[in-house]
């Protein structure tokens, strides 16, 4: 039963059987199945929880590297 709490309570029934031409006993009792919230569906998105800016980090690495390109260059162009 996908998408109900199954009912636990439990019940005792009791009869006399007076001999073998006594009459099948049927009992009914109608019990009501509680209903479970819905879960979310799920998105397509992965949601990580990181908002790290990528740009920031990508652009220190070049200015880094530009750094470092113009620093050798200078030295280069200095020896000779």
């Amino acid at each position: 039963m996908d998408g109900y709490e199954k009912h636990t309570e439990t019940y005792e029934i009791t009869f006399s059987y007076a001999d073998a031409k006594t009459k099948v006993i049927e009992v009914v009792k109608e019990i009501q199945n509680k209903k479970l919230p819905k879960t979310p569906e799920k998105s397509e998105e992965v949601k990580t929880g990181d908002t790290t800016m990528i740009l920031l980090p990508i652009g220190i690495a070049v200015l880094t590297v530009a750094g470092i390109g113009i620093v050798l260059w200078r030295i280069r162009r200095t020896k000779r």
